[in-house]
């Protein structure tokens, strides 16, 4: 049953969407945390069950994504991610379960990751008459 409300179901209904995931996804209700905790009641969308790769969140968005290059005619498909990427991954899925081609860029590491968008956030060596 899809509980989204009309007028957003026209809105996301008017994106090209190729189907690449197994929906909907089941949701369970976590009965020992709840217990633990002494309520609410807890659940968890099962999105690990999708069907693409080992599945996840971004089955979703990658159905229109990939929607979108095969209408664009786009003969393959890039993108980056850090070692062990669960996007990289989910991205060769669906490029092989579509015929595209995908290139995966890996960052060698976080720290390289860190470098390009977070350089603040590196500890940067302190000026010595060696690296001055």
């Amino acid at each position: 049953m899809n509980s989204l409300r009309p007028e957003i179901q026209k809105k996301i209904g008017a994106f090209k969407r190729i189907p690449l995931v197994h929906l909907p996804t089941p949701m369970r209700k976590l009965e020992r945390l709840t217990a633990e905790l002494g309520g609410p009641e807890i659940w968890a969308k099962r999105d690990d069950l999708t069907g693409l790769a080992f599945g996840g969140n971004k089955s979703r968005k990658l159905e229109f994504i990939i929607a979108d290059a095969l209408a664009k005619k786009a003969d393959v498909v890039v993108t980056w991610g850090a070692l062990q990427s669960n996007w990289a991954m989910q991205t060769a899925a669906a490029c092989a379960k579509c015929g595209l081609p995908a290139v995966l860029q890996g960052a060698p590491s976080i720290r390289s990751y860190y470098a390009v968008f977070f350089p603040s956030l590196i500890k940067q060596p302190k000026p010595t008459a060696k690296n001055r």
